[in-house]
This record gives structure tokens, sequence and C-alpha cells, in this order.
């Protein structure tokens, strides 16, 4: 046949041969291109995830800290009210204990000048009644002491508890934090994941596509060969037809 196909080709056969391979170098070109152009995508792509996941992590951890400063600077107001709270407490105590000291004192005086003018002040009921005096003040300070002791202790207690809500509340925010941010980075993750998948799909697709034309090429170019011998074996039969 390769004999019919020059016979073929001198007559118009090599021009549809030559036809169908710069139809095929023109694929092969094309599917360089388009392979080149996929391989800059995927590369955007990964650059881009690249990207955003390193702007993603930025923003959680600018997010953290400010959360840290604003835990820190409520606790830092909590622990000044708490302060000042136990200070009015300490002044109140304080307060208490010095206008029970005046009233006893005013009370002891009172009761010294009125035995004085009684002729009482040199006498054991006189002495007896300054004594009780001295023991009911003694007894109202203790009181006051108790009563205070008491509630610098409820509120220390309060204020522990307050102490402990606020360290849960702290902990379970980070925990939502952290949580939220793997969360959100697993699905920036798999959202990366699909598109970069998706274009290696679509190269594979187009390698399945490529291998179509190409097969098509290939068969333009058999149909070209085997139109060359078709043409040479009707020109040899001609020939033979004009000899015999």
């Amino acid at each position: 046949m390769g004999f019919f196909s020059s016979i073929g080709d001198i007559f118009g056969g090599d021009e549809k041969q030559d036809a169908a391979d710069r139809q095929s170098s023109r694929m092969r070109s094309y599917r360089s291109a388009a392979i080149a152009e996929w391989g800059k995508s995927l590369d955007y792509l990964k650059g881009q995830y690249a990207k955003s996941s390193k702007e993603y992590t930025a923003n959680f951890k600018k997010t953290l800290s400010d959360y840290t400063g604003m835990v820190s600077s409520a606790r830092g107001q909590m622990e000044a009210g708490f302060g000042r709270e136990m200070g009015y407490l300490g002044e109140g105590k304080e307060g208490t204990l010095q206008q029970v000291q005046q009233a006893y004192e005013k009370s002891r005086g009172e009761t010294m000048a009125g035995n004085i003018m009684s002729g009482l002040s040199g006498t054991s009921f006189g002495a007896g009644q300054m004594q009780a005096l001295r023991t009911e003040e003694g007894q109202q300070l203790g009181n006051v002491e108790t009563a205070y002791a008491q509630r610098f202790a409820s509120t220390e207690a309060r204020q522990t508890q307050q102490r402990g809500a606020f360290n849960m509340a702290n902990v379970a925010g980070r925990t939502a934090l952290r949580s939220g941010y793997q969360a959100g980075r697993e699905n920036q993750r798999r959202g990366w994941a699909d598109m970069i998948s998706g274009a290696y799909k679509g190269r594979a697709n187009a390698h399945l596509g490529w291998g179509d034309i190409m097969q098509q090429a290939g068969q333009g170019q058999m149909a070209a060969e085997q139109g060359s011998v078709d043409t040479g074996m009707g020109i040899f039969g001609n020939i033979l037809g004009g000899i015999f």
C-alpha cells in the first residue's frame, strides 16, 4: 500500500497528509498551552489558599488577643470593685468602732460628773458604774468586730465565687473561640480542597477530552493516509486500464 500511497501523494494525497499533520501539531500546541494555563491556575489557587489560611490564622490571633485584653480589663475592673467594697467595709468598721467609743466616753464623762456632783465619785458604787460602762463598751466593740468579721467573710466568699465564675466564663470563652477557629479552619480547608480537587478533575477531564481529540486526529491522519492509498490505487488502476 506504500506504493499506492506514494502515487496518491503525487496527485494530492500528500497535501491531505500535511494538513492532518499540521492539525495534529496544532492540537499538541494547544494541549501544551492548556496544560501550562492549568498549571498557572492551580498555582494561583494554591497561593490563594495559603494566603487565606494565613489571613484567617492572623485574624484569629488578633481576635484572641483582643479577647484577652478585654478579659484583662474586665478582671481589673472587677478586682478594683472588690477592693473598694472591702475598703468601704473597713472604713465602716472603723467608723462604727469610733462611734461606739465616743458614745461610751461621753457616757463615762457624764456618769463621772454626776458622781462628783452627788458625792459618789469616791465610792464603790461610783466605781462600779464606771466599770460597768467599760465592760459594756467592750461588749459593744466586740459585737461590732464580730458583725464586721462576718460581713468581711461573706463578702470575701462572694467575691471568691464571682472570681471563680469569671474564670470559668473566661475558659469557656477561649474554648469557644478556639473551637470556632478549628471549625472555620476545617471549613476553609474543605472549601479550598474542593476547589483544588475540582481543578485536578478538570485537568483529568481535559486529558480525557484531549485523548478523544487526539484519537480523532489520529483517525484523520489514518483517513488521509487511506485517502492517499485509495487515490493511488484509483490512479494506478486508470493507468493500467489505459495500458491494457
